[in-house]
């Protein structure tokens, strides 16, 4: 089997498309290169960006994960691509370009002209206010063209200078790289935060959207509910350092944010079943569904980058899980 006929036989099975595996076969690649970079610059490991959210969990912690995901998100201390006299832009767009060139590199010493890759860097964004003011986090893109017939594999790297959220020692994991040629790329470990890290950034990222009085953001982090039981179901979690990342997360958050979180815990405490099906109520408009679409196959349509083979827990299940978290909250 080679690597093309190895992507059409994972597509097959877990029921995606070839763009998609392509795209997840190219992430851990660069998610391990970009640790290689970063290590390279001989940062301490409390400057050295960290791999967040999804990628940490299915190329890292938990290689059953069922959700794909088309970006990678970084964390790093302010300072971190602030040196030399640039600006954080240019040395970042510096290190996606070097990242770029490495994956081409790995490619060709494995495969030579068999496969065309010229990876590119594509709109980079250091996002300012109205006043000029720098805020959020640099992105940036690295496309791959042309790769097995398909066009634009584009993978988006955003990396948060300004809000930290890995507050337990960080533990570096080998790679889930599940291919045929995962011994010949030889990929390095990537640096990841502790499950636990994740679970109580994922508790309080839900609880912050579902408060949102966009109604769109109200469901768009039911993909952090299905990771949270995802979670749960791979770990044996600390309570005492679940609540401790909770109120670490409630420090660095802006006062009206945390006060609107606050409110929504006893809601949910005192009615969740009031609080979700407003949650469903805006899913169904959103998706065009029919009144008779269950709530387990709303909740399934915005699990973001779900395979569609994979087992999907009932919207029952999913909710007691996120409860018994909430409950957890010494709050």
């Amino acid at each position: 089997m080679n690597l093309l006929e190895n992507i059409e036989y994972i597509g097959k099975l877990e029921k995606v498309n070839h763009q998609q595996v392509i795209r997840d076969y190219f992430i851990g690649i660069i998610a391990s290169i970009a640790n290689e970079v970063n290590d390279a610059l001989r940062r301490p490991d409390d400057v050295k960006p960290v791999i967040l959210g999804g990628i940490s969990l299915r190329k890292g912690h938990i290689p059953s994960s069922p959700r794909y995901t088309p970006d990678i998100d970084f964390e790093s201390n302010a300072y971190f691509y602030d040196r030399n006299d640039k600006k954080p832009i240019i040395n970042y767009k510096e290190f996606l370009k070097e990242v770029a060139s490495l994956l081409s590199k790995k490619i060709k010493s494995i495969y030579g002209n068999s496969y065309e890759i010229n990876p590119a860097v594509v709109k980079l964004i250091e996002p300012t206010d109205n006043y000029g003011n720098k805020f959020g986090s640099l992105k940036g893109k690295i496309v791959i063209p042309e790769f097995m017939g398909w066009k634009n594999i584009v993978i988006k790297n955003e990396t948060s200078t300004k809000k930290k959220t890995t507050f337990l020692p960080t533990v570096n994991l080998d790679v889930q790289h599940n291919f045929i040629d995962k011994e010949e790329l030889n990929l390095s470990q990537i640096t990841v935060p502790a499950l636990v890290n994740t679970l109580g950034n994922k508790v309080y990222s839900s609880l912050d959207r579902m408060s949102s009085d966009d109604a769109k953001s109200r469901f768009s982090r039911l993909k952090d509910v299905f990771d949270i039981w995802l979670i749960d179901k791979n770990a044996n979690i600390s309570v005492e350092d679940f609540n401790y990342i909770f109120s670490e997360r409630i420090k660095v958050e802006k006062e009206k944010d945390v006060q609107r979180v606050l409110s929504l815990i006893q809601d949910l405490r005192k009615n969740r079943e009031e609080v979700f099906r407003s949650i469903f109520s805006i899913i169904e408009h959103n998706i065009k569904s029919q009144k008779s679409t269950s709530d387990t196959e709303k909740m399934k349509r915005m699990t973001k980058g779900l395979i569609d083979s994979y087992n999907f827990p009932s919207s029952n299940e999913l909710i007691n899980n996120f409860m018994k978290y909430i409950n957890l909250l010494e709050i």
